[in-house]
């Protein structure tokens, strides 16, 4: 008893196991960023950003820009993190 195994490789390019369909834009990408740029501006709409600075706004970011000149100074950010906290905590109200 023996048997005989045709190929036909005219067959597998005709019928493909899955078809693969390509998008120029990567739609999860695209709806990431679009989700991203909604919430953002949700806060900063809101007005919620008022909540996640803490203390006194004002004195807050003035503290955080001081750290980050500190950082480009070229001091170590462990550094510059201790003065942005001691200058949030001395001017407390």
């Amino acid at each position: 008893m023996s048997y005989r195994v045709d190929y036909n490789p005219e067959m597998k390019n005709r019928y493909p196991a899955f078809v693969r369909i390509k998008r120029k834009v990567p739609v999860r990408s695209l709806l990431i960023v679009v989700a991203v740029i909604t919430i953002c501006y949700g806060i900063y709409r809101s007005n919620l950003l008022h909540y996640l600075i803490p203390g006194d706004p004002v004195v807050t970011t003035a503290a955080f820009s001081g750290m980050l000149d500190n950082i480009e100074a070229g001091e170590t950010v462990r550094q510059a993190f201790l003065e942005f906290c001691k200058e949030i905590i001395v001017n407390a109200n």
